[in-house]
């Protein structure tokens, strides 16, 4: 599935650059994640995952997580 494929209701949206978490963060809210250039790992509930350019991450309420940006990007 791509991005463009959703047909979703978005009541936020905003444009950041990612940076490395040391520490684990609480999600305080449902959130999506889309990844416009560059890459990163994601560590949430004990499992991780490496998201690319054009990936989404998906973050339920209350998921433990914490980001590791490629350097490189």
């Amino acid at each position: 599935m791509h991005f463009s494929d959703l047909n979703a209701f978005f009541r936020y949206g905003s444009s950041f650059l990612l940076g490395s978490h040391e520490f684990e963060v609480v999600s305080p809210d449902c959130h999506i994640q889309y990844v416009s250039s560059g890459g990163f790992t994601a560590f949430a509930q004990n499992k991780h995952y490496y998201l690319s350019e054009n990936s989404i991450f998906y973050c339920p309420k209350g998921a433990i997580y914490r980001f590791e940006v490629d350097e490189k990007h």
